[in-house]
């Protein structure tokens, strides 16, 4: 599998219509082989949140478009995020996806997170749930087409995700209260890129991030309109394991170990709707 670099961070985008026709069977391999690695290696928290792929017929292509609501065209499969009702497993199974969705990248095939816009009913026939076990994501697959619909542009306007908030509204040092406006050394330039880069729900990109002593403090900061639990569980929580898996591929770029402490670091937090999620060790990440 080709290794994921910065480059692949910043090529991933969210593709909704996909070339008609089948992936070449190498390519269909490595989804398969993704899965499987992503089953057995557990994200950040180490639950049992699981991935299935489901690959998608030439017949039942008109059935997953009523699903995804038009929004998405010939996908080849999809990936589908299975896990509790629990903040830990919901970080792990955006970690897991997110680290799938790269790792596609890097192979030329397009994806495009879904949470709550696909009809969870349709995939319920084909995937059995565990007792207290619910969708949480879906990630359709495919190879990209050049030609782009005007249903795709509209998402893709109204959900404004080609837009992200400035270093200095995410990043911070010693605390809340002093911006971050420009990071010395390549690796830590590459981690705070990494992280603004990511994709989110609605585009909220919900992490606040502090630089203090060598560590990385990730903290989720909920939006005061953004209600999330209309769909039974916290979107927040994808967000933040995919913000997890990006800040990994930095590390993993630099050559630079990953342990996460769960630890609350005990800064001070602006307000009720911020929560300190996982922090990291950056001593010794590469400044060249």
């Amino acid at each position: 599998m080709l290794p994921v670099d910065i480059s692949t961070i910043k090529r991933r985008k969210s593709v909704r219509t996909f070339v008609n026709g089948p992936l070449q069977e190498d390519h269909r391999q490595m989804v398969d082989n993704l899965v499987a690695e992503k089953n057995e290696a557990p994200g950040p928290f180490g639950t049992s949140s699981r991935v299935i792929n489901l690959e998608i017929s030439d017949k039942e292509l008109d059935r997953m478009k009523v699903s995804t609501y038009g929004m998405i065209k010939s996908p080849r499969g999809f990936i589908v995020g299975v896990c509790r009702n629990d903040n830990k497993e919901l970080i792990d199974i955006g970690h897991n996806l997110e680290d799938i969705v790269l790792r596609l990248t890097a192979a030329g095939l397009g994806t495009c997170w879904l949470s709550g816009t696909f009809k969870r009913a349709d995939v319920l026939e084909r995937v059995d749930l565990a007792e207290g076990e619910l969708f949480a994501a879906v990630i359709p697959y495919g190879y990209p087409s050049e030609k782009k619909r005007f249903m795709e542009s509209l998402v893709k306007s109204s959900a404004r995700s080609h837009k992200r908030k400035p270093v200095d509204k995410l990043f911070f040092r010693g605390d809340f209260s002093t911006p971050v406006e420009e990071a010395e050394g390549r690796g830590l330039k590459d981690l705070i890129e990494s992280v603004r880069l990511a994709p989110s729900s609605m585009n909220k990109q919900p992490w606040r991030v502090v630089l203090d002593q060598g560590m990385v403090h990730l903290y989720l900061q909920r939006s005061a309109n953004y209600i999330s639990d209309r769909f039974g569980f916290d979107l927040h929580m994808l967000d933040m394991g995919i913000a997890m898996r990006h800040m990994e591929a930095v590390c993993d770029i630099h050559g630079h170990d990953v342990e996460w402490l769960f630890d609350d670091p005990g800064i001070v937090m602006r307000n009720d709707g911020m929560e300190h999620i996982a922090s990291m060790d950056i001593v010794g990440l590469p400044d060249d």
